[in-house]
């Protein structure tokens, strides 16, 4: 979800990326998952210093370009960050639903097919057992955390990393997978030898980072300021 919502915002993300970290080279149109993560952070964190005073500032305007931005940093990013860190994990049932249904929302808007159907088949079937009182429902309320995809996606994901093109059938795909999950397991003398990754940045350097985001935030919105109902909507070629 935080990467649909990366994706789909490429543009203002990059233009942040570039103005907090003082980069020339644009953002890579793919990074990887912790910096996608980051930059989601930074941007939730810089907008809650600034947020009452943009709002302020724009009172209930209806342009275009600030309503887009206002929806992404006030209910997009907290949304994508809330739903598995705290909502999954803590069991909150019924805002978990709400959030997935913002969610559908948002990727119906953007022509996101792959994400919207999958989500719309959970609110269906979730709707369904409440109308016939499944038990299931009382199960979900109460250890919603259980029913975790996480362990299945990064594996998938781990699987299509270390996979080629030359895999095309269902046995040597297998083989692969038994293979590589083997050696997830069984890498002790592996990581011996493995360069260590540390996280670059400490936690002042984070704080430091959401200021920087912060001010970023105030010139992006001050720049929407001076330029109001100027904008145009253009329609993009529809994803799938």
């Amino acid at each position: 979800m935080q990467k649909s919502v990366f994706i789909t915002f490429y543009s203002f993300f990059n233009y942040m990326y570039k103005s907090v970290f003082r980069k020339v080279k644009k953002l890579a149109a793919k990074p990887k998952l912790w910096r996608i993560n980051l930059l989601l952070y930074l941007a939730h964190k810089g907008w809650l210093l600034i947020k009452k005073y943009v709002m302020r500032k724009f009172g209930r305007s209806k342009d275009i370009s600030y309503v887009t931005f206002l929806d992404l940093l006030d209910n997009l990013i907290p949304a994508t960050l809330d739903i598995y860190a705290y909502l999954f994990q803590n069991n909150k049932f019924e805002e978990y639903i709400d959030i997935i249904f913002r969610l559908w929302t948002t990727m119906r808007r953007f022509y996101r097919h792959n994400y919207d159907k999958i989500m719309l088949a959970f609110l269906s079937d979730i709707c369904y057992w409440k109308k016939i009182q499944h038990p299931i429902i009382n199960t979900l309320e109460i250890h919603l955390n259980v029913f975790d995809e996480y362990p299945v996606e990064n594996f998938h994901s781990l699987l299509h990393r270390h996979t080629s093109a030359k895999v095309s059938t269902g046995k040597s795909l297998r083989r692969d997978a038994l293979f590589i999950d083997h050696c997830h397991h069984e890498n002790s003398f592996v990581k011996s030898f493995e360069p260590k990754r540390d996280y670059p940045y400490l936690k002042k350097d984070l704080y430091d980072l959401v200021k920087l985001t912060a001010i970023f935030h105030l010139d992006f919105f001050n720049n929407l300021w001076k330029s109001s109902n100027k904008a145009e909507l253009k329609k993009g070629r529809k994803k799938s």
